[in-house]
């Protein structure tokens, strides 16, 4: 009985975080279950007598109030599934510290991917379940030409500017005319960004800064190529691969570091050094407009709202 499950968010503005849309608010709605924000000023006792519900679904605990949550729960021995984004154990930070707190809390956890999964396993004994994230846009036809100079784009919050700066080096030793289209939130680091940009004196790579907004997709149009770099490091593995699907899913060429979280597409996105991505599609467009094509098809078999809410519902049941 759903009416009874409560997905719980501890954000004011839930759908500013990509996690909490495609692993939460997404699922919440199609499976019609009530969504609540549950802020650090409010009350755990107040909150549960209003809710009287028996499965709470938390999204990633952003506070510790969220911890003081899960115990007053338990107390009431209301079932909690506790959904752990960038569980990395690399530090002993005090996000660290409630996502770990909250975890041994819960009657289930919830990570992305095998990989993160893994991590998890072996740094705390707990098995967690993997229910990936789903596709946040309408699906696009797949590119039928790539055009060069090439008319890429990336697209992230500020934090993950590092990775795009790695991957922009990468791409200067290729020696490539790309016009690279950078959607992003104004954030302080982004005008560091910018100094850093430009004192590599780019020949070859036109830049193009535009705000992140929720249908940033309409930016797109007439895009053919995406490019998704990772640092290799602690942090980065167990990251989602929401982005990576989502431009799949919008039908363009998917150029990304090899990671182990998406090995499994190889078939689907070029995998590997963002310059040598970029070189191989320059040489190879008939076979990377087929895998933007089989990728398009592979993601809306397996990414749907219908498939990840499906796998929610499977955890929910184990519980009731």
């Amino acid at each position: 009985m759903v009416d009874k499950i409560s997905w719980i968010f501890f954000h004011g503005n839930p759908m500013s975080i990509a996690s909490y849309r495609l692993s939460g608010i997404f699922p919440a709605d199609y499976l019609k279950i009530k969504k609540e924000i549950f802020l650090e000023k409010d009350d755990p006792t107040v909150f549960l007598d209003l809710l009287q519900s028996n499965i709470l679904i938390f999204g990633r605990p952003f506070h510790k109030k969220a911890i003081e949550l899960a115990r007053e729960a338990k107390k009431r021995n209301i079932k909690i599934i506790t959904t752990c984004d960038d569980w990395h154990f690399i530090e002993e930070s005090k996000m660290q510290k409630i996502l770990y707190d909250v975890a041994f809390l819960s009657d289930a956890v919830v990570v992305k991917t095998k990989t993160a999964a893994e991590i998890a396993k072996n740094n705390t004994g707990l098995n967690p379940y993997v229910i990936s994230d789903c596709l946040g846009f309408q699906s696009r036809k797949p590119i039928n030409k790539i055009n060069y100079p090439f008319k890429a784009v990336w697209f992230g919050k500020h934090m993950n500017l590092d990775t795009l700066y790695y991957g922009i080096l990468e791409m200067i030793k290729i020696d490539l005319f790309v016009n690279l289209k950078i959607i992003t939130n104004f954030a302080e680091n982004l005008e560091n960004f910018k100094k850093k940009i430009y004192e590599l004196n780019l020949k070859k790579i036109s830049i193009e800064i535009k705000l992140w907004s929720l249908d940033f997709d309409n930016e797109l149009d007439d895009i053919d190529i995406i490019i998704i770099p990772y640092i290799y490091d602690k942090k980065r593995v167990v990251k989602s691969l929401n982005r990576i699907t989502d431009s799949m899913n919008l039908g363009k060429l998917v150029v990304t570091s090899r990671m182990p979280f998406n090995l499994d597409l190889e078939d689907y996105c070029v995998l590997g050094n963002i310059g040598k991505g970029l070189l191989w599609t320059k040489e190879n467009q008939i076979k990377a407009i087929q895998k933007a094509t089989l990728g398009n098809e592979y993601v809306k078999k397996n990414f749907t709202i219908e498939k990840i809410s499906n796998n929610w519902l499977k955890l929910i049941n184990k519980l009731q």
